[in-house]
């Protein structure tokens, strides 16, 4: 009794510490917080005045994290709420399912500090606030790794491949990466049934990995005349090496965090053989899921640091089962203890990661100050350079109040002209360039003594003077 009251303390302790830290990070992130390109597309795909799949239908995302937030958007109302609703009922889905699957106390106690470690880490820090399927997408990758690590410690663990089948599909319904994430962890299982005889294994690696591969290929089959869509990412050294860059400052932090992190592994490697499997598996995993998307680079460009982050939840998982190792090992709390600490490091250089890369994304900042002016223009007032539903989604105005360029028939009750966001010609472009490129980017003929230009880093509103 005395033990497994000590057990559950424990995991109430671990999973309070990891929300509320989470929480904690929330808050301080949330003045940087404004929607970007990406996000002002989730908006407008989640939409619940459209229909379930109807918007999403149009582009090459695949639309389980959309269905998601869609479902939310309809009784929450609040886009920015609801995106933090939806990430909410993610990670506790997630946490709810590898609590589930961990049958011993032991491995229970072991699941909360995972899923602590999971929420303090630098990347669910950062995706927790912003509408993109990321998040989404790391606790699928989270939750197939600690099935993994079970089935790896214990041959005699239950399988579950309707689970891991499960597993691997929302991952192809949610992100390229994270079915390609589930797909070299399933490539690591398979290659361990083989050579350490595991014969147990096998058939769980060709389940998870078919179903990812199989469900995305039927994905893509449908999707792929709309692919052009990623035409604008690039395949360079400077890509791949920003992208790295991304990735470890959101799940690592500095550089030289790499040095106590490869101590913590080769120790374990050497000290530690019960752990060498998973080691192993998620050692291969990493590897495919670093290299085959420069692989595919050569051909169709696909890296961005967003991407690769889904895979953060292998190393999160990988450092839980050393210290777990260590901390059932003679003389190994301390070494446990200390990888504990290399967490928490992680954790704070990572917010602080996130919270840079939130203060320099390019945000639809003209959005509250459109919202505000724009309430009562009418139809087609408000001249956009392009795709004026995310314009409606971003500001909450009707979409008819926006037109391109040709459609615009203008308003003389209407306060704000123009509006543009996401301009990126160069470094501060919006807030150097001359007057009359910004009118004719938005085509507004008006004098310059007639209007007022509102700019900011990505983008400008031009008002009517005097309005």
């Amino acid at each position: 009794m005395g033990q497994s009251r000590g057990q559950f303390l424990t995991l109430s302790a671990a999973l309070g510490a990891g929300f509320v830290i989470l929480a904690a990070v929330q808050l301080w992130l949330a003045p940087a917080q404004g929607w970007w390109n990406d996000e002002v597309f989730s908006l407008w795909a989640s939409d619940p005045a459209a229909g379930v799949f109807t918007n999403v239908a149009s582009d090459s995302n695949p639309p389980f994290y959309f269905i998601v937030l869609q479902i939310v958007r309809t009784p929450v109302g609040d886009p920015r709420t609801a995106v933090m609703v939806a990430s909410t009922l993610m990670l506790l889905a997630t946490s709810a399912f590898v609590l589930s699957i961990s049958r011993t106390p032991e491995w229970r106690t072991w699941a909360a500090i995972a899923i602590a470690a999971f929420a303090v880490n630098g990347v669910v820090a950062f995706m927790f606030q912003e509408a993109r399927a990321f998040l989404l997408g790391g606790c699928i990758v989270f939750a197939a790794a600690w099935q993994s690590a079970i089935m790896l410690a214990n041959a005699e663990a239950p399988r579950r491949l309707t689970t891991l089948s499960v597993l691997g599909a929302l991952a192809a319904l949610t992100h390229f990466y994270a079915a390609l994430a589930l797909g070299s962890l399933a490539a690591g299982l398979v290659v361990w049934a083989l050579v350490a005889r595991r014969r147990d294994l096998l058939i769980p690696g060709l389940v998870l990995g078919a179903s990812a591969v199989l469900v995305f290929g039927a994905w893509y089959a449908y999707a792929s005349a709309r692919v052009a869509n990623i035409a604008w990412i690039e395949f360079s050294f400077a890509n791949v090496r920003d992208a790295l860059w991304y990735v470890r400052s959101l799940a690592l932090g500095p550089a030289w965090l790499a040095a106590p992190l490869a101590l913590i592994v080769g120790y374990a490697v050497w000290r530690a053989p019960t752990i060498r499997p998973s080691l192993v598996v998620f050692a291969i995993a990493g590897a495919l899921f670093v290299l085959l998307p420069i692989l595919i680079s050569f051909k169709t460009p696909i890296i961005m640091g967003r991407y690769w982050s889904v895979g953060a939840p292998l190393l999160v998982v990988t450092l839980v089962l050393i210290a777990r190792d260590f901390w059932s090992a003679p003389h190994g709390r301390a070494v446990a203890l200390a990888i504990g600490a290399f967490v928490l490091a992680t954790a704070a250089f990572g917010a602080a990661g996130a919270r840079h890369l939130m203060q320099v994304e390019p945000v639809w900042s003209g959005a509250p100050l459109v919202a505000e002016r724009g309430a009562s223009c009418a139809p087609g007032s408000i001249r956009v350079p392009n795709q004026p539903n995310l314009y409606a989604s971003a500001s909450g105005l009707p979409e008819a109040t926006f037109a391109p360029l040709a459609q615009a028939v203008g308003s003389s009750d209407c306060p704000v002209l123009g509006w543009a966001e996401h301009v990126l010609r160069g470094d501060g472009y919006s807030l150097s360039a001359p007057e009359a490129d910004l009118l004719d980017m938005v085509g507004v003929t008006a004098p310059a003594e007639g209007v007022t230009i509102a700019r900011h880093a990505s983008g400008f509103v031009i008002l009517r003077a005097g309005s």
